[in-house]
């Protein structure tokens, strides 16, 4: 039963890093607006993030596009939420790191799986495991087209309304070890 266990918890995690590997979590070169001046590019982005007055640092990331950390408080505590463009300009992410993962948490199969059934509920959202940072996330994409600033605040309220309601579900901190016996 522990070997089974074990497996899922590897399968999940396998998973899990390969969406964050599909989105392109590092932000690339921003596109120019497009034709009917739809979309968000570097600029945009930041002027609107602007005008909703939203606190925010820009970082250029290791392949020089922009990513633009939002700082949020929620329930008292502090989220960064990564907001940038998709390498092919088609989708605006929003992702937030929320818990660390250790070895001995990560096989807690239970609880790992608990994270995918909440995936189902909170669509488009969902968490995934970033293998180099060893970090539970939660993602949201929305379309990088006809972008108000109405819909990017909703779009951002909606990350951090997710984080919120499931913080039981992923923060590691307040998980209790597995205690099924094996057999």
């Amino acid at each position: 039963m522990k070997t089974i266990k074990t497996l899922l918890a590897a399968l999940f995690l396998s998973c899990l890093s390969l969406s964050a590997t599909a989105r392109g979590d590092e932000a690339k070169p921003a596109i120019a607006k497009s034709a009917d001046g739809s979309s968000l590019n570097a600029e945009s982005l930041k002027e609107m993030l602007t005008v909703l007055g939203y606190d925010f640092e820009i970082v250029k990331g290791a392949s020089g596009g922009n990513i633009h950390y939002v700082k949020f408080v929620r329930n008292g505590m502090k989220y960064d939420v990564n907001v940038n463009i998709a390498p092919n300009g088609s989708k605006l992410w929003a992702s937030v790191a929320l818990a660390d993962l250790t070895p001995e948490q990560g096989a807690q199969s239970d609880k790992l799986l608990k994270l995918l059934e909440v995936n189902q509920k909170i669509g488009p959202a969902h968490f995934y495991y970033y293998v180099p940072h060893k970090m539970i996330y939660l993602a949201r994409p929305m379309d990088n087209r006809a972008v108000t600033a109405k819909l990017l605040r909703e779009h951002l309220e909606a990350v951090m309304d997710a984080v919120v309601a499931n913080e039981t579900t992923w923060n590691s901190e307040k998980w209790t070890p597995n205690t099924t016996a094996s057999k």
